[in-house]
Protein backbone atom coordinates (compact mmCIF):
# COMPACT_ATOMS: atom_id res chain seq x y z
CA UNK A 1 0.00 0.00 0.00
CA UNK A 2 1.27 3.48 -1.11
CA UNK A 3 1.48 5.51 2.40
CA UNK A 4 2.73 9.12 2.86
CA UNK A 5 5.56 8.06 4.56
CA UNK A 6 6.88 5.58 1.76
CA UNK A 7 6.21 8.39 -1.12
CA UNK A 8 8.20 11.38 0.65
CA UNK A 9 10.89 8.63 2.17
CA UNK A 10 11.21 6.19 -0.55
CA UNK A 11 15.07 3.85 -0.62
CA UNK A 12 17.16 6.68 0.11
CA UNK A 13 20.78 6.71 1.88
CA UNK A 14 21.37 10.00 2.99
CA UNK A 15 24.50 9.78 4.28
CA UNK A 16 25.90 8.07 1.42
CA UNK A 17 24.73 10.95 -0.62
CA UNK A 18 26.16 13.48 1.54
CA UNK A 19 29.43 11.70 1.52
CA UNK A 20 28.80 11.62 -2.61
CA UNK A 21 27.94 15.44 -2.79
CA UNK A 22 30.54 16.45 -0.26
CA UNK A 23 33.85 14.63 -2.39
CA UNK A 24 32.63 17.12 -5.63
CA UNK A 25 34.35 15.08 -8.30
CA UNK A 26 32.57 17.16 -11.09
CA UNK A 27 34.48 19.23 -13.22
CA UNK A 28 33.80 21.67 -16.27
CA UNK A 29 30.29 22.52 -14.03
CA UNK A 30 27.83 23.85 -16.27
CA UNK A 31 24.65 25.03 -13.89
CA UNK A 32 21.00 25.13 -14.87
CA UNK A 33 20.37 28.94 -16.09
CA UNK A 34 16.67 30.79 -16.69
CA UNK A 35 16.06 30.46 -20.53
CA UNK A 36 15.30 28.10 -23.47
CA UNK A 37 18.65 26.57 -23.10
CA UNK A 38 17.97 23.26 -21.07
CA UNK A 39 21.49 21.39 -21.41
CA UNK A 40 23.39 21.36 -18.26
CA UNK A 41 25.83 18.48 -19.69
CA UNK A 42 26.27 15.23 -18.63
CA UNK A 43 25.21 14.79 -14.96
CA UNK A 44 26.43 11.94 -12.73
CA UNK A 45 23.93 9.29 -11.85
CA UNK A 46 22.19 10.53 -8.68
CA UNK A 47 22.12 13.94 -9.49
CA UNK A 48 19.01 15.67 -7.55
CA UNK A 49 16.97 17.81 -10.30
CA UNK A 50 15.93 20.76 -8.27
CA UNK A 51 15.97 23.00 -11.28
CA UNK A 52 13.05 21.55 -13.38
CA UNK A 53 10.40 21.94 -11.09
CA UNK A 54 9.36 17.69 -11.59
CA UNK A 55 7.40 15.55 -9.13
CA UNK A 56 10.74 14.95 -7.04
CA UNK A 57 8.77 12.45 -5.48
CA UNK A 58 9.46 9.90 -7.84
CA UNK A 59 7.37 7.88 -10.95
CA UNK A 60 3.31 8.10 -10.59
CA UNK A 61 3.01 4.47 -9.44
CA UNK A 62 -0.40 3.73 -11.76
CA UNK A 63 1.71 4.95 -14.68
CA UNK A 64 4.51 2.86 -13.90
CA UNK A 65 2.42 -0.38 -13.48
CA UNK A 66 0.87 0.26 -16.93
CA UNK A 67 4.20 1.21 -18.68
CA UNK A 68 5.92 -2.04 -17.52
CA UNK A 69 2.68 -4.22 -18.19
CA UNK A 70 3.31 -3.99 -21.94
CA UNK A 71 -0.68 -3.83 -22.98
CA UNK A 72 0.10 -0.96 -25.75
CA UNK A 73 1.57 -1.61 -29.50
CA UNK A 74 3.48 0.59 -30.51
CA UNK A 75 3.39 -0.67 -34.03
CA UNK A 76 0.11 0.75 -34.06
CA UNK A 77 -0.91 4.88 -34.74
CA UNK A 78 -2.36 6.53 -32.10
CA UNK A 79 -6.04 8.03 -32.88
CA UNK A 80 -4.59 11.37 -35.16
CA UNK A 81 -6.41 14.01 -32.49
CA UNK A 82 -5.68 11.63 -28.92
CA UNK A 83 -9.67 10.85 -28.97
CA UNK A 84 -9.43 8.76 -25.51
CA UNK A 85 -7.33 11.79 -23.93
CA UNK A 86 -9.81 14.10 -24.98
CA UNK A 87 -12.69 12.40 -23.71
CA UNK A 88 -11.05 11.90 -20.31
CA UNK A 89 -9.90 15.31 -20.17
CA UNK A 90 -13.56 16.48 -21.09
CA UNK A 91 -15.01 14.52 -17.95
CA UNK A 92 -12.25 15.78 -15.85
CA UNK A 93 -13.12 19.29 -16.87
CA UNK A 94 -16.65 19.43 -17.64
CA UNK A 95 -16.09 20.22 -21.39
CA UNK A 96 -16.44 18.73 -24.57
CA UNK A 97 -13.92 16.65 -26.38
CA UNK A 98 -14.23 19.32 -29.34
CA UNK A 99 -13.02 21.98 -27.11
CA UNK A 100 -9.97 20.08 -26.03
CA UNK A 101 -6.76 19.52 -28.08
CA UNK A 102 -3.89 17.05 -26.80
CA UNK A 103 0.19 17.89 -27.49
CA UNK A 104 3.80 16.71 -26.81
CA UNK A 105 3.75 18.90 -23.74
CA UNK A 106 3.15 22.34 -23.40
CA UNK A 107 6.09 23.34 -25.40
CA UNK A 108 4.01 21.84 -28.12
CA UNK A 109 0.33 23.74 -26.91
CA UNK A 110 2.64 27.54 -27.13
CA UNK A 111 4.14 26.40 -30.39
CA UNK A 112 0.42 25.63 -31.64
CA UNK A 113 -1.22 28.39 -30.51
CA UNK A 114 1.14 31.10 -31.64
CA UNK A 115 1.08 29.21 -35.10
CA UNK A 116 -3.32 29.56 -34.75
CA UNK A 117 -3.13 33.38 -33.48
CA UNK A 118 -0.64 35.19 -34.84
CA UNK A 119 0.87 35.87 -37.82
CA UNK A 120 5.07 37.20 -38.47
CA UNK A 121 5.60 40.61 -37.71
CA UNK A 122 2.25 40.50 -34.64
CA UNK A 123 3.10 41.47 -31.02
CA UNK A 124 2.72 39.03 -28.26
CA UNK A 125 2.66 39.99 -24.76
CA UNK A 126 2.72 38.90 -21.09
CA UNK A 127 4.20 39.82 -17.91
CA UNK A 128 8.06 39.37 -16.88
CA UNK A 129 9.28 37.37 -15.56
CA UNK A 130 7.79 34.77 -16.71
CA UNK A 131 8.50 31.51 -18.44
CA UNK A 132 11.11 31.44 -20.78
CA UNK A 133 9.92 29.66 -23.71
CA UNK A 134 7.23 32.41 -24.66
CA UNK A 135 9.76 34.47 -25.92
CA UNK A 136 11.57 31.31 -27.88
CA UNK A 137 8.04 30.58 -30.01
CA UNK A 138 7.46 34.01 -30.60
CA UNK A 139 11.17 34.49 -32.50
CA UNK A 140 10.31 31.22 -34.15
CA UNK A 141 7.57 32.42 -35.73
CA UNK A 142 8.89 35.98 -36.53
CA UNK A 143 6.50 37.91 -33.99
CA UNK A 144 7.80 40.65 -31.31
CA UNK A 145 7.99 39.11 -27.93
CA UNK A 146 6.25 42.15 -25.25
CA UNK A 147 7.77 41.91 -22.25
CA UNK A 148 5.82 44.02 -19.34
CA UNK A 149 7.54 44.16 -16.51
CA UNK A 150 6.14 42.92 -12.77
CA UNK A 151 5.49 45.81 -9.84
CA UNK A 152 6.91 45.27 -6.42
CA UNK A 153 6.28 42.08 -5.32
CA UNK A 154 6.08 40.58 -8.64
CA UNK A 155 2.56 42.13 -8.97
CA UNK A 156 1.23 41.81 -12.80
CA UNK A 157 0.83 45.46 -14.58
CA UNK A 158 -2.53 44.78 -15.69
CA UNK A 159 -2.89 48.13 -17.42
CA UNK A 160 -0.04 47.90 -18.27
CA UNK A 161 -0.72 45.00 -20.72
CA UNK A 162 -3.80 45.82 -21.42
CA UNK A 163 -2.66 49.14 -23.03
CA UNK A 164 -0.24 47.03 -25.43
CA UNK A 165 -1.70 46.35 -28.67
CA UNK A 166 -0.73 42.80 -29.16
CA UNK A 167 -2.64 39.91 -31.02
CA UNK A 168 -1.93 37.10 -28.23
CA UNK A 169 -1.70 37.45 -24.31
CA UNK A 170 0.13 35.04 -22.31
CA UNK A 171 -0.37 34.65 -18.57
CA UNK A 172 0.77 32.11 -16.53
CA UNK A 173 -0.96 31.46 -13.50
CA UNK A 174 0.80 30.78 -10.71
CA UNK A 175 3.70 32.18 -12.58
CA UNK A 176 6.86 30.86 -13.03
CA UNK A 177 9.45 31.33 -12.30
CA UNK A 178 7.80 34.02 -9.17
CA UNK A 179 5.65 31.08 -7.91
CA UNK A 180 2.40 33.87 -7.43
CA UNK A 181 -1.17 33.71 -8.37
CA UNK A 182 -2.79 36.78 -10.26
CA UNK A 183 -5.88 37.35 -8.12
CA UNK A 184 -9.12 35.96 -10.37
CA UNK A 185 -10.78 39.47 -10.45
CA UNK A 186 -7.04 40.72 -12.20
CA UNK A 187 -7.11 37.95 -14.82
CA UNK A 188 -10.90 38.45 -15.56
CA UNK A 189 -9.93 42.18 -16.00
CA UNK A 190 -7.20 41.35 -18.55
CA UNK A 191 -9.44 38.55 -20.47
CA UNK A 192 -12.71 41.30 -20.85
CA UNK A 193 -10.25 44.53 -21.34
CA UNK A 194 -8.00 43.51 -24.20
CA UNK A 195 -8.75 42.68 -27.65
CA UNK A 196 -6.04 39.87 -27.98
CA UNK A 197 -6.55 36.24 -27.72
CA UNK A 198 -5.87 35.45 -23.96
CA UNK A 199 -3.43 32.19 -23.26
CA UNK A 200 -3.72 31.07 -19.38
CA UNK A 201 -1.12 28.77 -18.65
CA UNK A 202 -2.47 26.61 -15.55
CA UNK A 203 1.11 24.28 -15.65
CA UNK A 204 1.11 24.74 -11.36
CA UNK A 205 -2.58 24.80 -11.47
CA UNK A 206 -2.78 21.33 -8.89
CA UNK A 207 -0.73 22.97 -6.59
CA UNK A 208 -2.84 26.35 -5.99
CA UNK A 209 -6.01 25.92 -7.18
CA UNK A 210 -8.38 28.26 -8.72
CA UNK A 211 -8.51 27.29 -12.20
CA UNK A 212 -10.28 29.28 -14.75
CA UNK A 213 -11.34 26.41 -16.48
CA UNK A 214 -14.84 26.46 -15.17
CA UNK A 215 -14.99 30.20 -16.90
CA UNK A 216 -13.97 29.16 -19.96
CA UNK A 217 -17.17 29.45 -21.86
CA UNK A 218 -18.00 32.58 -21.00
CA UNK A 219 -14.87 33.52 -22.72
CA UNK A 220 -14.43 33.72 -26.63
CA UNK A 221 -11.09 34.64 -26.55
CA UNK A 222 -9.44 32.52 -23.66
CA UNK A 223 -7.25 29.18 -24.23
CA UNK A 224 -5.91 27.05 -21.27
CA UNK A 225 -3.03 25.64 -20.93
CA UNK A 226 -2.78 22.55 -18.94
CA UNK A 227 0.21 19.88 -18.21
CA UNK A 228 1.10 16.52 -16.81
CA UNK A 229 5.06 17.00 -16.25
CA UNK A 230 4.17 19.07 -13.03
CA UNK A 231 2.19 17.66 -10.71
CA UNK A 232 1.03 14.31 -12.26
CA UNK A 233 4.78 13.43 -12.94
CA UNK A 234 4.89 11.79 -16.57
CA UNK A 235 7.44 15.18 -17.21
CA UNK A 236 9.54 12.07 -19.81
CA UNK A 237 6.48 11.49 -21.64
CA UNK A 238 5.37 15.06 -22.91
CA UNK A 239 1.87 15.39 -22.51
CA UNK A 240 0.11 18.69 -22.66
CA UNK A 241 -3.67 19.98 -23.59
CA UNK A 242 -5.28 23.41 -24.18
CA UNK A 243 -8.76 23.68 -23.63
CA UNK A 244 -11.33 26.82 -25.79
CA UNK A 245 -14.47 27.55 -27.13
CA UNK A 246 -14.37 29.87 -30.25
CA UNK A 247 -10.69 29.65 -30.19
CA UNK A 248 -10.66 25.70 -30.96
CA UNK A 249 -11.02 25.58 -34.19
CA UNK A 250 -7.98 27.81 -35.04
CA UNK A 251 -5.77 25.22 -33.26
CA UNK A 252 -7.45 22.48 -35.01
CA UNK A 253 -6.14 23.64 -38.49
CA UNK A 254 -2.60 23.88 -37.70
CA UNK A 255 -2.36 21.33 -35.43
CA UNK A 256 -0.86 17.94 -37.24
CA UNK A 257 -2.51 14.74 -36.70
CA UNK A 258 -0.79 12.16 -34.38
CA UNK A 259 1.27 15.01 -32.60
CA UNK A 260 0.68 12.61 -29.10
CA UNK A 261 2.17 9.22 -29.27
CA UNK A 262 0.18 6.75 -28.23
CA UNK A 263 2.01 5.18 -24.85
CA UNK A 264 1.66 8.88 -23.72
CA UNK A 265 -1.74 9.23 -24.15
CA UNK A 266 -2.52 6.30 -22.53
CA UNK A 267 -0.17 6.68 -19.48
CA UNK A 268 -2.10 10.56 -19.24
CA UNK A 269 -5.03 8.52 -19.22
CA UNK A 270 -3.81 6.26 -16.55
CA UNK A 271 -2.40 9.49 -14.40
CA UNK A 272 -5.45 11.55 -14.45
CA UNK A 273 -7.88 8.31 -13.47
CA UNK A 274 -5.61 7.93 -9.95
CA UNK A 275 -6.67 11.26 -8.19
CA UNK A 276 -5.27 9.63 -4.67
CA UNK A 277 -2.06 9.36 -5.67
CA UNK A 278 -2.04 13.24 -6.99
CA UNK A 279 -4.07 14.63 -3.79
CA UNK A 280 -1.10 12.53 -1.45
CA UNK A 281 1.60 14.14 -3.19
CA UNK A 282 0.52 17.59 -3.84
CA UNK A 283 -0.24 17.78 -0.06
CA UNK A 284 3.21 16.13 0.78
CA UNK A 285 5.12 19.11 -1.25
CA UNK A 286 3.28 21.67 -0.24
CA UNK A 287 4.32 20.70 3.36
CA UNK A 288 7.88 20.29 2.17
CA UNK A 289 7.61 23.76 0.25
CA UNK A 290 6.82 25.11 3.38
CA UNK A 291 9.61 23.84 5.52
CA UNK A 292 12.39 24.33 2.66
CA UNK A 293 11.03 28.48 2.77
CA UNK A 294 11.75 28.57 6.75
CA UNK A 295 15.65 26.59 6.55
CA UNK A 296 16.23 29.29 3.81
CA UNK A 297 15.18 32.10 5.74
CA UNK A 298 17.01 30.87 8.08
CA UNK A 299 20.27 30.80 6.02
CA UNK A 300 19.57 34.10 5.19
CA UNK A 301 17.76 33.93 1.55
CA UNK A 302 14.95 36.47 0.66
CA UNK A 303 11.84 34.28 0.00
CA UNK A 304 8.92 35.09 -1.55
CA UNK A 305 5.35 33.56 -1.38
CA UNK A 306 4.41 30.70 -3.20
CA UNK A 307 2.01 28.72 -4.05
CA UNK A 308 3.63 26.16 -6.49
CA UNK A 309 6.08 23.07 -6.12
CA UNK A 310 8.83 25.73 -5.85
CA UNK A 311 10.56 28.49 -3.96
CA UNK A 312 12.11 31.92 -6.19
CA UNK A 313 14.21 33.36 -3.58
CA UNK A 314 17.19 36.14 -3.57
CA UNK A 315 20.72 34.17 -2.75
CA UNK A 316 23.22 35.56 0.71
CA UNK A 317 25.80 35.44 -2.06
CA UNK A 318 26.38 35.00 -6.04
CA UNK A 319 23.66 32.81 -7.81
CA UNK A 320 26.29 31.41 -10.43
CA UNK A 321 28.93 30.70 -7.37
CA UNK A 322 25.82 28.90 -5.16
CA UNK A 323 24.32 27.40 -8.17
CA UNK A 324 27.95 25.87 -9.46
CA UNK A 325 28.68 25.13 -5.79
CA UNK A 326 25.59 22.78 -5.64
CA UNK A 327 26.20 21.28 -8.91
CA UNK A 328 29.58 19.99 -7.86
CA UNK A 329 27.76 18.67 -4.82
CA UNK A 330 25.04 16.74 -7.52
CA UNK A 331 22.24 19.36 -6.63
CA UNK A 332 21.03 21.53 -9.58
CA UNK A 333 19.00 24.56 -8.93
CA UNK A 334 17.98 27.12 -11.64
CA UNK A 335 19.94 30.05 -11.69
CA UNK A 336 17.89 33.16 -12.58
CA UNK A 337 20.66 35.39 -11.78
CA UNK A 338 20.92 37.11 -15.38
CA UNK A 339 17.38 37.66 -15.91
CA UNK A 340 17.00 41.66 -15.20
CA UNK A 341 15.89 42.73 -12.02
CA UNK A 342 16.69 39.43 -10.32
CA UNK A 343 20.28 39.73 -9.91
CA UNK A 344 21.62 36.48 -7.11
CA UNK A 345 18.03 34.99 -7.49
CA UNK A 346 18.09 31.19 -7.73
CA UNK A 347 14.59 29.15 -8.16
CA UNK A 348 14.16 26.18 -6.13
CA UNK A 349 12.02 22.76 -6.40
CA UNK A 350 10.63 21.40 -3.39
CA UNK A 351 11.22 17.68 -3.51
CA UNK A 352 10.78 14.85 -0.95
CA UNK A 353 12.16 15.05 2.95
CA UNK A 354 15.90 13.08 1.98
CA UNK A 355 16.32 15.78 -1.20
CA UNK A 356 15.09 19.09 1.15
CA UNK A 357 17.89 17.55 4.21
CA UNK A 358 20.62 17.20 1.47
CA UNK A 359 20.19 20.23 -0.45
CA UNK A 360 20.04 22.67 3.14
CA UNK A 361 23.08 20.81 4.34
CA UNK A 362 25.24 21.28 1.32
CA UNK A 363 23.67 24.79 1.30
CA UNK A 364 24.94 25.64 4.99
CA UNK A 365 28.70 23.82 4.20
CA UNK A 366 28.64 26.61 0.97
CA UNK A 367 27.74 29.39 2.62
CA UNK A 368 30.19 28.68 5.71
CA UNK A 369 32.91 28.31 3.48
CA UNK A 370 32.29 31.12 1.13
CA UNK A 371 31.94 32.85 4.58
CA UNK A 372 35.54 31.95 5.46
CA UNK A 373 36.75 33.35 2.49
CA UNK A 374 35.49 36.73 2.43
CA UNK A 375 37.03 36.98 6.06
CA UNK A 376 40.26 35.52 4.58
CA UNK A 377 40.80 37.98 2.01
Amino acid sequence: MMTLRSLSRGSFDLGRMARMAKRKVRTGIRTAKAGSDYSVGDLPKGTIRMDLNMNLLGPNPAVDKFMRSGKFQTHEYPTPNSDELREALAEEWRLEPGNIVCGNGVDDIIDLTIKAFTMRGDRIVYPSPSFSMYAFWAKVYGCTPVEVPMGPGFTVDVDGLLEEPAKLMLVARPNNPTGNMLPKEDMRRLIEGTKAMVALDEAYIEYSGGSFMDRLKNYPNLVIFRTFSKAYAIAGLRVGAAAATDGIKRLNEVKPPFNLNLVSEKAAIVALKDKAWLKRTVKILLKEREKLAISLKGLGFLVYPSVTNFLLCKAPMSSKELCTELARCGIMIKDHGDVPGLADHVRITAGAPKHNKLFIEMVKDILEKSSKGVKGR
